[in-house]
């Protein structure tokens, strides 16, 4: 049960409303560059996603002792809005709390992974994959980010919002998997032998 509510936060039902929240909050606070940036940041992550869960559903029966069949997309979206969400927020903290939310915040992302396998939706392997896609995005975000970010006061709603979409969804049984679309996708490339053989 725990793991079922905790997977929810990862869920696209979840951080897609979110991450567009975060877009409009950063361009209406005149943050443009940063919003762009953050936009680049979350459609690489999915973009990245995509084409890995492309290419392993694809070619992973190939290597079948990596246990990969399709890099955890819940892990990866988690990672990169929580963490570039922390990144924003957490700008102007000083010394060990600058340490401790990050910490707190990867531990968190890292739940959402440990969630996806223990309710039998990923491997361990598939969550790895997950995460450090959407860590390296986090990373680039990091590097790249523009001066700005969320006002820690405005971060309290935020945080309320995540929780209480989150639960809503609980309650209602709402979920978004885009499993399904990916495999349209794969079919209409011509499937996974043929673009087995393209990569």
């Amino acid at each position: 049960m725990i793991s079922r509510f905790i997977t929810i936060f990862g869920d696209s039902a979840v951080l897609v409303p979110l991450s567009g929240a975060v877009l409009v909050y950063l361009i209406v606070s005149n943050q443009v560059h940063l919003a762009l940036e953050w936009a680049m940041a979350i459609g690489a992550c999915l973009l990245l996603t995509l084409c890995a869960k492309l290419l392993l559903l694809a070619c992973g029966a190939q290597i079948p002792q990596l246990d990969l069949r399709s890099p955890s997309g819940h892990t990866s979206f988690g990672a990169v809005f929580y963490g570039c969400a922390a990144v924003l927020a957490c700008g102007k903290l000083k010394g060990w709390k600058r340490y401790a939310a990050g910490l707190g915040v990867t531990l968190f992302i890292l739940l959402i992974g440990v969630s996806r396998v223990r309710i039998g939706a990923h491997s361990t392997s598939e969550t790895i994959v997950g995460f450090f896609i959407g860590a390296s995005c986090v990373a680039i975000f990091a590097g790249l980010r523009s001066h700005g970010g969320i006002e820690t006061d405005r971060l309290i709603p935020l945080i309320v919002i995540v929780f209480l979409l989150a639960f809503l969804l609980q309650l209602a049984g709402i979920h978004f998997s885009g499993e399904r679309w990916i495999g349209h996708l794969l079919v209409w490339l011509g499937g996974a032998p043929g673009l087995c053989r393209l990569l």
